[in-house]
């Protein structure tokens, strides 16, 4: 996903994606569209206004605007395909409602999992050497290898990112064993990026699995891509969730909220007693004078920090390597609004997800949160994403069709009893 659309010098990958929609959309659709109103999504809208304003913005200060507006398109063709499989859900009232949240939820289940079987797979071939490491140049890549001294390589169906020194391939360790070939990626090309794209689909999959074997599956699975993506966002986002699941869960059942509690401790605790080179790279990435902390500070002030109506293009993230923080630029009043109105609603939604009763509603609000808070990483880029639209729309239809057909459900029962 992100290494189909966030690119911001090669246009010609959103404008390929944008052909391939248009073509299933005619296979799929037969060229029709069912209508949609985006005033019933208003998370949704603001993104919509978000993208047009910094096109415009773009346009008027010789921008990327045609970028932006390729991006646009892109979110709008997900919304088509997602409103086709809503419009087939509610049409078929008896699909139960956790199948028709996975229905919905399909492509990007496939997706998530491609990466994550693709990384195991790599390293295990990578491990008893059947396949190794080749070059891979693309032109998004400069940044990473020019700031960060890095090369990336293709490896079987992985993108794998490893530091380099003047003696050739040297990896930095941040989980031995698990990294001894570099960080494998998946689909996508930095550790913390493949987290921030995989791990909702993932806790979803826990939330919602039918049996127990399905729910420790899926964990070994988490547990796993923890130590392969070796991210502290990621660890540091999962111990976050994982506090408010525990207090949440404390209101219901506080005994199994002490022993859940007690077991995380003790693996994780155990492991790092065991090991732990991942505990200091985590520690270091919380100094205050790391890099990484440093850029994650600047991109969440650049975004509070309004000092014009109009502002500069808030997507743009090359201030985080200026010397004095955003560099001149401004994310402008009007789009600091537009992202304070869209927290507050997603937020909102997230809360009441949390608070519902069934496990499906549960899910999908700990994957809303786990994505919002690691997109602190990456400040107002979040919105060039399609997640965010994916998300919202599926934190509106889980809150209205859930209560629908549960409300529905009822009514048979007592009507059958």
């Amino acid at each position: 996903m992100h290494l189909l659309f966030s690119i911001e010098r090669t246009l010609y990958v959103p404008f390929a994606v944008i052909i391939v929609d248009v073509i299933y959309i005619l296979f799929r659709f037969h060229g029709k569209i069912h209508s949609f109103s985006l005033t019933h999504h208003k998370p949704i809208l603001l993104i919509f206004f978000l993208l047009l304003y910094n096109s415009f913005n773009g346009l008027l200060q010789e921008g990327r605007f045609e970028f932006y507006l390729l991006g646009l398109v892109v979110v709008s063709s997900l919304l088509v395909f997602i409103l086709d499989q809503h419009v087939y859900n509610i049409q078929n009232c008896r699909i139960p409602f956790r199948e028709s949240v996975m229905l919905l939820s399909k492509g990007y289940i496939w997706l998530a999992m491609i990466s994550i079987l693709g990384v195991i797979l790599s390293f295990v071939l990578l491990r008893i050497g059947l396949v190794h490491g080749s070059p891979l140049s693309l032109d998004f890549f400069e940044t990473n290898e020019y700031y960060s001294s890095v090369v990336y390589l293709r490896t079987f169906v992985s993108v794998t990112q490893a530091p380099i020194n003047a003696l050739g391939y040297y990896r930095e360790i941040r989980v031995p064993f698990f990294q001894d070939y570099g960080v494998l990626c998946g689909l996508f090309h930095e550790p913390h990026i493949l987290a921030y794209h995989i791990f909702p689909c993932v806790i979803f999959l826990i939330g919602i699995a039918k049996s127990v074997k399905q729910r420790v599956l899926f964990i070994i699975l988490s547990i796993l891509m923890i130590l392969f993506a070796g991210s502290a966002t990621n660890f540091i986002v999962i111990v976050a969730c994982l506090s408010v699941y525990f207090i949440l869960l404390a209101r219901k059942n506080a005994y199994f909220a002490v022993l859940g509690l007690l077991l995380v401790l003790v693996l994780v605790g155990g492991y790092f007693i065991l090991d732990d080179t991942f505990l200091q790279f985590v520690l270091n990435r919380l100094d205050s004078g790391n890099i990484s902390n440093m850029s994650t500070k600047e991109l969440l002030a650049f975004a509070f920090s309004p000092k014009t109506l109009m502002g500069t293009n808030f997507l743009s993230t090359s201030f985080t390597t200026e010397a004095g923080g955003a560099g001149g630029q401004d994310i402008g009043l009007i789009a600091f609004i537009f992202n304070i109105w869209f927290l507050v609603l997603y937020f909102r939604n997230t809360i009441k997800l949390l608070f519902k009763h069934d496990r499906v509603s549960v899910s999908v609000g700990f994957m809303c949160l786990y994505y919002i808070l690691h997109s602190a990483k990456i400040g107002m880029n979040m919105y060039i994403q399609i997640m965010p639209v994916f998300l919202v729309y599926l934190q509106n239809y889980v809150l209205k069709y859930g209560r629908i057909q549960t409300t529905n459900r009822i009514r048979a029962e007592r009507i059958k009893s």
